[in-house]
């Protein structure tokens, strides 16, 4: 799968507004689930082309999600 034609900065992202797109998905969860879920929620394509394409199978929380999403480290 191709990257969207313009990958958006998601720095500002935080745990709690990336939660709005992933409602009922128990962590830890399949990396396939988080992304289907994320889309029929109407998430940007690009953050659910990200949360597919990272290199895990399974994201053991949500955290991992963001850090998949925002590219960096969240503590």
């Amino acid at each position: 799968m191709n990257p969207p034609q313009h990958l958006s900065d998601f720095g500002d992202l935080d745990t709690e507004t990336l939660l709005q797109y992933l409602p009922g998905v128990n962590f830890p969860a399949e990396k396939e689930q988080v992304a289907s879920t994320a889309e029929s929620n109407n998430a940007p394509q690009d953050m659910v082309w990200r949360i597919r394409n990272a290199r895990t199978q399974r994201y053991v929380h949500p955290d991992n999600v963001l850090e998949a999403v925002t590219g960096r480290r969240v503590f």
